[in-house]
């Protein structure tokens, strides 16, 4: 029990720290897809 509730608190801050990485990984993609949009209207 204790060895499975100890797994289940590990997954649990893993989890807390992706969702608190989340906005920053966002705001990567969302930079980069502009830098892709204007390298796109640049090409054609």
């Amino acid at each position: 029990m204790s060895e499975q509730y100890r797994t289940a608190s590990q997954t649990f801050a893993h989890f807390l720290r992706q969702v608190k990485g989340l906005p920053q990984v966002a705001q990567v993609f969302w930079g980069r897809s502009d830098f892709l949009r204007i390298l796109a209207m640049a090409a054609s």
